[in-house]
Formats: structure tokens, C-alpha cells, sequence
């Protein structure tokens, strides 16, 4: 951890509102903005407060509007998906839904100006031409996609999810109204807000970590941990849903200012190969990433459950406390029954340890030494739960 020089940016401008409509439109007339292109999950076509939003949008200004039917877009989609839109001269391009949908308006807003396939621009900094800026309404609370310069992609061909990365499409602004979140379905929920823990727990170990990060990574893991059972068990009650989004929003910002790790580069190919949902293929690989390192002797997974811990025997034994409250809230969430849901293939064990290394920079900021011998190990594991899972069945 680098505690000599460390800085906080938060480039995206941020609103916590319990008025949405005023608060965004406010925004939209105070920027001049005339030409607006919505982006919205099609799944929330019967959220009246969506179609409401919606409504009054295209009343008050020239809307075009296109609705994301992929939970995992890939890129041939997107280049069907810009069809739906003919102005070219958009003042902002609008997302309102999960990730995957904040993600597609953010790949919309470089495909309104930068006209190749839309695999061309994978990578970091790949479009040239300038972008309409991007304004993020998300639905869910996790996945940090507001925030993040990043939108990721199957690439159908090589089976592999990459992304369309670059500071332009960081959101300029980003709305978080918890009332939003009423309409996430009970798995979409616990999805979003695991995955949200998996940002925070691996940003707090990162190699890049700084006290801010830390800071905001364990806020934001406590916030979301100590309510999402309830949450679950209450879906409508409004205070529960602020507290997990805010818990998901200061995660998303302890990740700005560090880095992921192996759980969150293993939950890609969990995703392309196993269809297994994000959130959920970073939270079955976490416990194991936190084992392993235990095993190797990174006993920061302490500094979650007391401020100054007093030994190393008391890091020691802490760190397993950590990963016994991380195991014990899986189940009671019920994640480990994804398993009986999904195939994991372990004749494809090479491809999927091979896109895992390609997605070295979140491997390099594990704390100890983590390459093919530890993929292997994590992916055999999973297989052994999915395998107890199917017997308790």
C-alpha cells in the first residue's frame, strides 16, 4: 500500500436524490442539453416510475430512444443496437438500468460518432472521434458502472468479455435514486450488491491501495453486508435500498482508486463460458481468492473487523474471521444455488485459465503471486460445490 502520495477524483458529478425528475432535469437545462438519446433496460418498460421519466423527457425535449434487451451484450449487438438511433447530433446519451445497460449507452455514445464495427474499439482509448457525454441512471446497486471509465462486452467470437474502455465515457453525471432500485428483482439485487463486495474487499487488498481506498472499501463492504439480508426479506422498504446503493456507491469509489483482483477477473469467463450472472461469478471465487491468500500471508482481511489489530497471530486469526462473515452471508443469500442453475465446463479449463491471464492487470494487483496453478485450484473448487450443491438437492 502506498501511503506516501495518494489523491481522491471523482470526475463523475454525483447526485443522491430522492427527486429524481427535478433534480436530473435540472441538471439537463442548467448544460443547455436539447437532443437527448435514452438508453434504457427494456425490462422496466412497466416501471411506472421509469415510463413517468420517460414520458416527461420526450415531452420536454427531442428524445430517441432505445431499449437494451441483452442482460450480457456482445459486440455485434451494440452495432444492431445503434440502429435504432438516426440523429447524429446528440447533446448526451442517457442510460437508465443495470450495468450491462449503463455500459451499452456508454458504447452507444462512441458509436454515435465513431462509425466502425463496434469491436474496433475495444480496448483502452481505441475511438477517436469526440463523444457526447454519458449520464448514468442506474436501476441496480453494485456494479459501479456509473462511475467507472469502463463498458465490457462478449466478444462472441473469441469468447472473451472485454471492454470499450476510456476516460470520454466515464459518466459526467451519475443519478442515484434509491427509489429506482424497487424495481430489481430479488437475484438482480443480490447479484448487484455482491458484486459490490467483491469491488470493495479487493480494492482493499489491492497492491495500489491507498487510505482513501481503503477507507471507502471497508465503509462500503459494512454498509451492504449489514443490511442485504434484510433487504431481501423486506424488498420495498426504501431505507434498506439508499443504505445498499450508498454502501455499492462508496465501493465503486474505493475501486476508482485501486484496482480489482483475481475474484473479479475470474468472474468473466464464469460469465462468458457458464452464463453465470456478473455478481455472482466474482462472489464464488472471493472466499477462495481470500483462502489462498491467508495461505500466503496477507492478513489484511483483519483490518475489516477492527481498526488496529495487535499481532500476527491476531491479523492471523481475524482474516479467517473475515472469510467465515463472507462464507456465512453467501449462504444466507443463497448464492451457492446459482451452481445447480448453470454448467461449468471443465473440459474447457485451459481456454478459461488462458482468459483469466489475459486479464493480467487485475491478477497483478493481488497481494502475492497469482497465476494458472491458483486459477486452476479456484475453478476446481467451485466445481466441488457445484457438485455438493447438486447432492443436497
Amino acid at each position: 500500500m502506498n501511503d506516501n502520495v495518494y489523491t481522491l477524483n471523482i470526475p463523475t458529478k454525483v447526485y443522491f436524490t430522492h427527486t429524481l425528475e427535478e433534480t436530473l432535469f435540472e441538471h439537463l437545462r442548467e448544460n443547455q442539453y436539447k437532443n437527448i438519446t435514452l438508453v434504457i433496460d427494456h425490462n422496466l418498460r412497466q416501471v411506472a416510475l421509469v415510463d413517468s421519466l420517460a414520458k416527461s423527457l420526450a415531452q420536454a425535449f427531442d428524445c430517441e430512444v432505445g431499449w437494451c434487451t441483452e442482460a450480457e451484450p456482445c459486440y455485434t449487438y451494440l452495432d444492431d443496437f445503434r440502429l435504432n438511433f438516426k440523429k447524429k447530433d446528440t447533446d448526451a446519451v442517457i442510460g437508465i438500468g443495470g450495468g450491462s445497460t449503463l455500459d451499452t449507452a456508454k458504447a452507444i455514445s462512441v458509436l454515435m460518432t465513431n462509425l466502425e464495427p463496434a469491436i474496433t474499439y475495444r480496448g483502452f482509448n481505441q475511438f477517436k472521434t469526440p463523444i457526447p457525454p454519458v449520464i448514468a441512471i442506474p436501476t441496480t446497486a453494485g456494479t459501479g458502472s456509473e462511475v467507472t471509465p469502463n463498458a465490457s462486452f462478449v466478444d462472441a467470437i473469441q469468447k472473451k468479455k472485454m471492454g470499450i474502455n476510456g476516460e470520454a465515457i466515464r459518466p459526467i453525471a451519475a443519478f442515484m435514486a434509491p427509489a429506482l432500485t424497487l424495481s430489481c428483482p430479488r437475484s438482480a439485487t443480490i447479484s448487484a450488491a455482491i458484486d459490490s463486495t467483491v469491488h470493495s474487499i479487493e480494492a482493499f487488498t489491492a497492491k495500489k491501495a491507498t487510505p482513501i481506498a481503503r477507507f471507502f472499501a471497508k465503509k462500503g463492504f459494512w454498509e451492504v453486508a449489514n443490511t442485504l439480508q434484510a433487504l431481501i426479506q423486506d424488498p420495498d422498504n426504501l431505507s434498506y435500498r439508499e443504505q445498499v446503493m450508498r454502501g455499492a456507491f462508496f465501493s465503486g469509489i474505493a475501486l476508482m482508486h485501486s484496482g480489482t483482483g483475481p475474484a473479479s477477473a475470474i468472474s468473466y469467463p464464469l460469465g462468458v463460458h457458464s452464463k453465470i450472472p456478473h455478481g455472482y461469478a466474482g462472489g464464488l471465487a472471493l472466499p477462495h481468492v481470500i483462502e489462498y491468500n491467508i495461505s500466503q500471508g496477507v492478513f489484511d482481511y483483519a483490518h475489516f473487523m477492527t481498526e488496529q489489530p495487535e499481532s500476527k497471530s491476531q491479523r492471523q486469526e481475524l482474516s479467517f474471521e473475515f472469510l467465515h462473515t463472507i462464507k456465512t452471508l453467501w449462504e444466507n443469500v443463497e448464492l451457492y444455488n446459482v451452481l445447480t442453475r448453470h454448467e461449468i465446463d471443465e473440459s474447457l479449463e485451459s481456454l478459461f485459465i488462458q482468459d483469466v491471464l489475459d486479464l493480467a492487470p487485475a491478477l497483478e494487483q493481488n497481494p502475492v503471486p497469482f497465476g494458472p496453478a491458483e486459477i486452476s485450484l479456484i475453478l476446481k473448487k467451485i466445481n466441488e460445490q457445484k457438485l455438493s450443491q447438486v447432492c443436497l438437492r
